[in-house]
């Protein structure tokens, strides 16, 4: 492999890593995201009566 050869492996390397990287921290904020509006949701399920008990 001549120079040129090397530093565009290097430079591929250096790219997917820095892309998996990102790519693990934004799909970890959006786990917790979703699981904290998932929480928020059966919260709010549980603390506001529902209408069906309002009618009768």
């Amino acid at each position: 492999m001549n120079k040129k050869q090397w530093i565009g492996l290097c430079l591929t390397v250096i790219g997917l890593t820095i892309f998996s990287y990102y790519f693990l921290e934004w799909y970890s904020a959006r786990q917790s995201a979703e699981s904290l509006t998932t929480n928020e949701a059966k919260q709010y399920e549980t603390s506001t009566p529902s209408k069906e008990n309002e009618t009768q």
